[in-house]
């Protein structure tokens, strides 16, 4: 290759060729325009075609580029060969072919260059033919044809398509007319030999075809040739034998069934031709036994008497498998002068599937609980047996497990106690039920924790730890033994050691002002909200479990005292208050220190005076004041601690100390008195 053509040319014409012989056909399209090609030859008649490229000049496609031709109306053709008429002037020419017949790609050729072996195998300047032959295909109504040439390097020239297309063959379909088998239709769009016979007919020999099933139309032999220019049936021809035969059809399969009972009938009939009058024997066969009559009497074999030539009967069986097993075999039925046959039986005997389902467990105490079962059913037999199993792995069996009950018979719902157990231990439990079979099925495994036992010990060094005014931290050491606790109650009193109540097993106390629940392992708590200078009294207890099976260890529970200390002192003289409203000084408290007052209100005017009590930490504070009325219709006065509030309204005529308690209080509070006018 001397020189690198830029384009790869592909000049192709399409021509549509049927096989020499019967309704080949030929059609060309010669490319004419980048949106035309003519078409001459032979097309199909309702045929039409379209042609379409995307680069500009005629003929060329260029990298990147395709010329697409698509063809309509060759439903019922098949397209035996494309012929492309291409060119390429430079070996670097490269492009991809598609052909599409409705949805399915007939023929295609990979990106390869034109002088690839899948192209046309050598560089040609000049156009030459690339003959090509696409799958098999039967194109149907409503399938185009569409032919997409590519260029992927340089350019692809294409002039001419040649197209050879033949008719779909006809096709014979084979009627056994009478007899037994199978046969394919045979499709061909020439004269052919005829597929040789393969159905069979009791008591008949094969005559050959017949284009009528009684023999009026036309015949052909067996293997003959055949025109195959219309779809035909052709029926089976059958001449009678003289030789005694017998035949049968099938019995229905018995299927899976449980075993000790009986199933069925089912049935088969014996057909008989030519016979002798030699009885017609039924043999017998494991598991099964027959009748002539579908509610008569049923035994292991028949012997049948018959008068000879023509002969039908219906055998009607019966099925009783007796263990689980297969119950498969023949039934030989023989006699009438003719061979023996074979009627194929078969069943299976089961000995069925139980289902249970484990009822979640309940009443779980230390050394118990209840369990049982429900959706009792097996498909065969009767449940014989049913129960609760358990023990410390998972899946218990009747045969492996720590212990069993026996809840009786049959399909109820029943509930079991579970007993001999030990306490704080987890137990997998699950529901059983056997059948009369022998078969034994379980629920899905559950499992329970018992409950523990009261604790062995109460925690040691029960003490306080440094009181404030407000509160009481408390430690210990959390108990041990066999029992370990899972948490302790604390309880107190600021009146004495009796005044505080012990607990009652199955009662589980709140957390409140007097009483504290503390998990094992936190070994601490700190009373608050406690009043300053008050001795308390505390009693702490070890449990196990928790709601209605809390367990306390009562009697000689450890006890600790100790006291809150003093509150801080807070005190403030009159003109240290900021005043609001009407105020003025007040007479002189003779019995106060200092003797300086203010008084608050007047008449017609409200007044107040406010602080902030600075050094008073959170919690309950006593606060102590002197005051008066201005009159005996003026006694009023209202505090305001930290929000808390509350009014006097009986204040005495002369100076006297009066004492409020206030709950609760945050740290440095805001203090006001205040009185309304004329009060």
């Amino acid at each position: 290759m001397k020189n690198a053509l830029r384009s790869l040319v592909l000049l192709v014409s399409f021509l549509l060729v049927v096989e020499k012989g019967w309704g080949q056909q030929t059609a060309i399209y010669t490319v004419t325009s980048t949106t035309a090609a003519t078409q001459t030859g032979t097309k199909p008649t309702a045929a039409g075609h379209s042609y379409s490229q995307t680069f500009g000049t005629a003929k060329q496609i260029t990298s990147g580029n395709s010329a697409t031709l698509t063809l309509t109306g060759y439903a019922g053709y098949r397209i035996t060969s494309i012929v492309l008429e291409m060119r390429s002037n430079t070996s670097a020419g490269r492009g991809t072919l598609n052909v599409v017949a409705g949805s399915t790609n007939i023929l295609s050729i990979g990106n390869n260059t034109f002088a690839n072996a899948a192209w046309n195998g050598a560089y040609s300047t000049s156009y030459v033919n690339i003959t090509r032959t696409p799958s098999a295909y039967d194109i149907t109504t409503g399938e185009n044809v569409v032919i997409t040439i590519a260029a992927t390097t340089n350019s692809l020239y294409i002039q001419k398509y040649t197209i050879t297309y033949v008719p779909v063959g006809s096709t014979v379909t084979f009627n056994a007319n009478g007899g037994t088998g199978t046969m394919a239709n045979q499709t061909a769009n020439s004269a052919t030999n005829l597929t040789l016979n393969a159905f069979s007919r009791t008591g008949y020999t094969f005559a050959g075809w017949n284009t009528a099933a009684n023999g009026s139309g036309t015949s052909y032999a067996n293997g003959a040739s055949f025109p195959f220019t219309a779809n035909t049936t052709l029926y089976a021809q059958w001449t009678l034998n003289s030789t005694p035969t017998l035949s049968a059809n099938t019995l229905t399969a018995f299927g899976s069934q449980c075993i000790n009972n009986t199933y069925g009938p089912n049935s088969f009939t014996i057909t008989g031709t030519a016979l002798t009058t030699a009885t017609v024997t039924v043999a017998s066969l494991s598991g099964y036994t027959f009748s002539t009559t579908s509610s008569g009497t049923y035994t292991n074999s028949l012997s049948l008497s018959q008068s000879g030539g023509a002969y039908s009967q219906q055998i009607f069986v019966r099925f009783s498998p007796t263990a689980a097993i297969a119950y498969n075999g023949d039934i030989v039925v023989g006699g009438g002068g003719a061979s023996n046959i074979n009627v194929a039986a078969s069943g299976t005997g089961i000995n069925g599937t139980v289902g249970v389902t484990t009822t979640a467990a309940s009443a779980i105490a230390t050394t118990s609980a209840s369990s049982g079962g429900s959706g009792v059913s097996t498909n065969c037999g009767a449940i014989t047996a049913k129960g609760v199993v358990w023990g410390t792995s998972a899946n218990p069996t009747i045969a492996s497990n720590l212990g069993i009950t026996s809840n009786g018979t049959g399909t109820g719902n029943f509930t079991s106690s579970i007993t001999g157990l030990n306490a704080n231990t987890t137990y997998n439990y699950r529901a059983y039920a056997t059948n009369s079979n022998g078969i034994t099925s379980y629920g899905i495994n559950l499992t329970f924790t018992t409950l523990k036992n009261e604790p062995t010990n109460f925690p040691t060094s029960f003490a306080c730890g440094t009181t404030t005014a407000a509160a009481i931290p408390l430690t210990w050491t959390d108990a041990t033994g066999a029992s370990t606790p899972d948490g302790y109650l604390i309880k107190w009193s600021s009146t004495s050691y009796a005044a505080i109540s012990a607990p009652v097993d199955g009662t589980a106390e709140a957390n409140g002002a007097t009483t504290q629940n503390v998990a094992q392992g936190v070994q601490t708590y700190t009373a608050s909200g406690l009043s300053a200078s008050t001795t308390y009294f505390f009693k702490i207890w070890s449990y196990t479990n928790s709601g209605s099976n809390i367990n306390y260890k009562l009697v000689s529970e450890p006890q600790t005292t100790c006291a809150t200390t003093a509150g801080p002192c807070f005190s403030m003289n009159g003109p240290s208050f900021t005043p609001s409203g009407f105020t003025s000084s007040g007479d002189a408290d003779a019995g106060g220190s200092p003797t300086t007052t203010i008084r608050l209100a007047s008449a017609s005017t409200n007044g107040s005076i406010t602080t902030t009590a600075t050094g008073v930490t959170a919690g309950n504070v006593t606060l102590t004041f002197r005051a008066k009325g201005w009159s005996s219709t003026e006694t009023s006065v209202t505090v305001n601690l930290g929000g808390s509030i509350q009014n006097i309204t009986n204040l005495p005529t002369s100076f006297g100390e009066i004492t409020l308690n206030f709950t609760s209080v945050s740290a440095n509070p805001t203090l006001t008195f205040s009185t309304i006018a004329n009060k």
